[in-house]
């Protein structure tokens, strides 16, 4: 049996020194019974829980181009006893590991997003624990090393997480996430990168009862769109959209499934202001996590009918990238009701997604695919992880060639 835990704030396997907000948000089961904090049990942000936090995982992936990806994570370093970040470069033919720098004094660091344009320069994002709490973290690649950028907190912030970062370019970039305001409630933040360092502001709350960022998406500099979940006065998550037009950022109305008791927003992609789609997950009647999708038009956020696996008791879209309006594919993990934890893939064609066969790793279980880019319609890198024979987490990279998916060999960093 695969256990489900919330992933708001990561697996709590392994974070550790967590406020009572993070704690809730990422160790609470989705019943909720018995967590501190406004909406501790509202976040359905799922997946399936790893059994330790030994191993590596990637995170979230960029590829500039069919032949050149920058996928990023964390790995559990022994010697530190924690976690540290990690990044894998693809060059057309194979996956070789990079060492992101460790904060100073950072006991634990993760990086969650990367975006590259242009190319050969990267932006990643995330957070890292030190003796004050949980920091923002970014990090850049010049085409030669990771070096660390400054992020600023907002005052008196107990945590601070960077989710999600897309750069227009080598000096605009946009990250999102939100932080803990010292009284267990969640506000949404993004940061902007002008090329020389990081600016904060406080994005759009859609309740006072807590909002989240997860992901974003800018087609040009002064035009963004960011998804993810609010918590409404019933301790109820539902799914939550912002556009930022140079200016302000506005929340955006979104709907939700009939019947659907939470929801959430994981990843959106945007070719233009007025066309993005984003996915994730909605809780249904039966307490069954089932897929969603969304597409804004540029007026409204409109439903679109996500496929479940035949035979599914859970599933989830976590990333979505788009080549064109009606060409994209998204992915994440589903549950078989032989209790196999499986990858999922699924394209949209304008009018309907369809589910892609995925290959499965041989002695592996529990896949996850966390992170999906298509720089072009024949050409797409998922990536995510999966547990090995011995329940140690391993890199997981997967590669759409317009035909079928393969996966592709990473390496992992000896502990």
């Amino acid at each position: 049996m695969i256990n489900f835990v919330p992933i708001a704030a990561r697996a709590c396997t392994v974070r550790r020194g967590l406020s009572v907000l993070a704690a809730a948000l990422a160790c609470c089961a989705l019943s909720g019974v018995g967590a501190a904090g406004a909406g501790a049990a509202a976040l359905i942000r799922v997946e399936p829980a790893f059994s330790a936090a030994d191993g590596s995982v990637l995170a979230g992936v960029s590829c500039p181009s069919a032949h050149a990806c920058s996928a990023v994570g964390e790995y559990y370093n022994k010697g530190a006893s924690g976690l540290a970040a990690l990044a894998e470069q693809w060059n057309g033919h194979h996956w070789t590991i990079q060492r992101p720098p460790d904060p100073a004094g950072a006991e634990e660091s993760f990086l969650t997003s990367v975006s590259c344009h242009p190319a050969p320069t990267c932006m990643a994002v995330g957070y890292y624990f030190n003796r004050s709490g949980e920091v923002p973290l970014a990090e850049r690649w010049n085409g030669r090393r990771w070096a660390i950028q400054r992020t600023p907190s907002p005052p008196a912030a107990q945590l601070t997480v960077l989710d999600g970062v897309a750069c227009v370019s080598a000096a605009v970039c946009i990250a999102v996430g939100y932080y803990d305001n010292g009284s267990d409630i969640a506000i949404p933040i993004w940061e902007r990168w002008n090329g020389h360092r990081w600016g904060m502001q406080r994005a759009a709350s859609a309740g006072r009862y807590g909002s989240f960022l997860y992901a974003v998406s800018c087609p040009t500099a002064t035009s963004c769109s960011a998804a993810g979940q609010y918590l409404n006065g019933a301790d109820t998550g539902l799914t939550l959209a912002e556009h930022w037009n140079g200016r302000h950022w506005k929340t955006q109305p979104t709907p939700v499934p009939s019947g659907a008791t939470q929801s959430y927003l994981a990843a959106i992609a945007c070719q233009s202001a007025t066309a993005c789609t984003a996915v994730g997950s909605y809780l249904n009647g039966s307490s069954v996590d089932m897929t969603l999708a969304e597409h804004w038009n540029g007026r409204h956020w409109e439903l679109l009918t996500a496929a479940d696996p035949v035979g599914a008791t859970e599933s989830a879209l976590t990333a979505i990238a788009c080549h064109a309006v009606a060409d994209c594919i998204a992915v994440g993990y589903y549950t078989s009701s032989a209790d196999a934890g499986l990858t999922l893939a699924e394209h949209w064609n304008g009018h309907h997604w369809s589910i892609q066969n995925m290959p499965t790793v041989t002695g592996g279980t529990a896949g996850v695919l966390d992170g999906v880019r298509c720089p072009s319609a024949s050409s797409c890198t998922a990536v995510g992880k999966y547990l090995d024979s011995a329940k140690v987490r391993k890199t997981l990279a997967e590669y759409w060639n317009g035909q079928h998916w393969k996966i592709e060999s990473t390496p992992n960093p000896a502990s």
